[in-house]
């Protein structure tokens, strides 16, 4: 990606020190596209009790 931006024309290229291009307006798409997979779902209460990871308590 530093090298495409540097053959458009960018004057400067700082990498990000992240796993994905989420900060990126290309990402939009793909934004869209899960908030109306989550539109269709419902989220309730869990039916079983969950154990939290910290303090091992329900």
């Amino acid at each position: 990606a530093s090298q495409y931006a540097k053959e458009a024309g960018a004057k400067r290229v700082l990498p990000l020190n992240v796993s994905g291009g989420f900060h990126s307006r290309l990402m939009q798409p793909a934004a869209s596209a899960l908030r109306e997979e989550l539109e269709r779902i419902q989220v309730s209460s869990a039916k079983i009790p969950v154990v939290a990871n910290v303090t091992a308590s329900f």
